[in-house]
Parts: structure tokens; sequence; C-alpha cells
């Protein structure tokens, strides 16, 4: 990589204002909003086994994988102990939008509904509609608790906060202090070049094309990605 003197001397008036403010509000959001999502992803992983959503829905994850011809996978979630296949299930519904979405359309074909029923205390398929509904509207705020998986920009989705959001997540510590320092030398440079506003624009721009690309390149399979790299990469480009 080959980086230019662009910059002019550093003084109050070149100093980097821009890149501090993102730097200091990539680390603000690390520590104030990312620092319990461990825990609290944790507890709804358990809260998913232990109150019955993994149950009702693991027919319709058969029925997904059935209808997408993923007869391997299903063969391996078959072959699955029964309890490991709520940890399975919520590990996967995380990133596959495509599952998301099934399991909200139906719990499972009409093949598979009578496992659900086995499973289900209320024993009819109006009541588990209504056990579902409600279990799944409990899943869904507890998972708008955890911001990483909030704002995850993930595969096979167009979501214009996520594309920005994901650009200022980080996975763990070393991948925020790496981030933050190709950020800091490479500000030290652009942005004197550039001006402030117009290093702001590149980096929310570079943000929201790296979310974009990862999109459609990935398009169909499970996933996500976060972090500052798109954006960094954008201002090195210049």
């Amino acid at each position: 990589m080959l980086i230019l003197p662009l910059h002019r001397p550093l003084t109050r008036a070149t100093f980097p204002f821009v890149t501090a403010v993102l730097i200091m509000l990539n680390i603000a959001v690390f520590a104030l909003f990312q620092s319990g999502d461990g825990a609290r992803l944790a507890a709804t992983q358990e809260w998913y086994a232990r109150s019955g959503l993994a149950a009702l829905e693991w027919p319709g994850y058969l029925a997904h994988l059935e209808t997408l011809d993923l007869t391997q996978q299903q063969e391996q979630a078959l072959a699955l102990p029964e309890d490991e296949r709520a940890a399975a299930l919520f590990m996967a519904r995380l990133t596959d939008v495509r599952l998301d979405a099934a399991l909200r359309i139906s719990t499972a074909t009409e093949e598979h509904t009578s496992q659900a029923r086995a499973l289900t205390p209320a024993g009819s398929k109006d009541a588990d509609a209504a056990q579902l509904s409600r279990l799944q509207a409990e899943y869904d705020r507890r998972m708008a608790q955890i911001p990483t998986w909030r704002f995850l920009q993930r595969h096979s989705e167009l979501d214009p906060v996520r594309l920005l959001a994901h650009a200022f997540l980080h996975g763990d510590v070393m991948h925020l202090l790496g981030n933050m320092f190709f950020l800091a030398a490479l500000g030290l440079l652009v942005e004197g070049a550039l001006g402030p506003w117009r290093f702001a624009l590149l980096y929310l721009l570079g943000a929201a094309g790296a979310g974009l690309f990862s999109a459609a390149w990935n398009w169909g399979t499970p996933g996500g990605g976060l972090g500052a790299s798109g954006a960094i990469v954008a201002a090195r480009e210049i």
C-alpha cells in the first residue's frame, strides 16, 4: 500500500477533527452499546430453547431446507440430538435472512405439523399459531436489545440503516483497535487533503458501498458483516 504525504504540517487548523470524532464514535459504540452483547445473546439463546419457540420453529426449519433442496443440511439437522437442535436453529436464523422469513410465514408444512403439535402443550393448530406469534414477538423484542445483531449487515438484505450502522460495530477489542489504527493513520493524510466534510462524506459512502457490495456478492447465502474496514478502504484508495 502506497501512502503519499498529502497532509500539511499538523496544526490546530489542520487537525483531523472528523477522524478524531469517527474514532471516538466507534470506541463509544463498542464500549457503551456492544460490551454486553455476548451475555445478552447467550441469555436470548437460553430463552429460545426454554420458551418452546425452538420446538415450534424446528419443523419449519426442516421444511425450509427441503424447499431449497438442501438435502445434506436437512440430513445433518435430522441427525442432531434433540437437546442440540435449539442452539443450532438459533445460530442458523441469526444471519440467514431467508430462513428468518420462512419461519415467520409458517411453522411447518402439513408433513411436519404433527411434530409441532406434539411439542406444543396447546395441542391445536390455532393454539400453535397464537403461541408462535407471541413467542416470535418476544424474540424480536429481545434481539432488538442486542445492538450487534440489530445493526449487523446481513447477506441477502438491503436495509439502509444497517448499510451505515454496521460500519460502527466491531467483533472484539482487537478488531476495533486494528481498524482505529488504520483510520487514524489514513485520516491524518486524507482528511487534510480533502477537507473535513468531503472526508466525512467519503467515509459514509465507503461504508454504504462496502455493505452494498457485500450484500450483492453474498446474496442468497447466510452470513453478515460488521466493522469500519469498508469505509477505511474507501479513504485509502483516494
